[in-house]
């Protein structure tokens, strides 16, 4: 392997064309990609049919709302007492070298943080329960 040595003005300002050979390579690869859905399209166009249209009464797209948000709450709620448990880790390390008032600050944000993560749902469904009211 050869070393080239040059200025970093030098390195900044050099020009390099690809080959031709790399860009037919690349442009290969991406081929069948590109290809697919055109040929898959003719193929699908015959299994769909056309289906009603059907209107949704205002406690069904309330209901839609809570269980598309259902698999965030879970999540967040799942994150929450690890992250917590960290903190409060850190909390107590910062009282041990003797920064008390952040560390106590640090633990009580945190297990406010777990209590109102928990809370979150019942505060979601106090809200929809209100927009239903509108």
């Amino acid at each position: 392997m050869k070393t080239e040595r040059m200025s970093i003005k030098e390195f900044m300002n050099r020009k390099e064309t690809p080959s031709v050979a790399w860009n037919v390579t690349k442009f290969g690869a991406f081929l069948p990609l590109t290809v697919f859905p055109l040929t898959t399209i003719h193929a699908h166009a015959a299994t769909y049919e056309a289906s009603p249209v059907v209107a949704m009464t205002k406690d069904q797209i309330y209901d839609k709302m809570l269980t598309a948000f259902e698999p965030i709450t879970n999540l967040i709620q799942a994150l929450a007492y690890p992250v917590a448990s960290i903190v409060v880790l850190f909390g107590a390390i910062m009282v041990l070298i003797s920064q008390k008032e952040k560390g106590f600050t640090l633990m009580s944000n945190a297990g406010l943080g777990v209590i109102l993560v928990n809370l979150m749902p019942m505060l979601l469904n106090i809200l929809v329960d209100i927009m239903k009211g509108f």
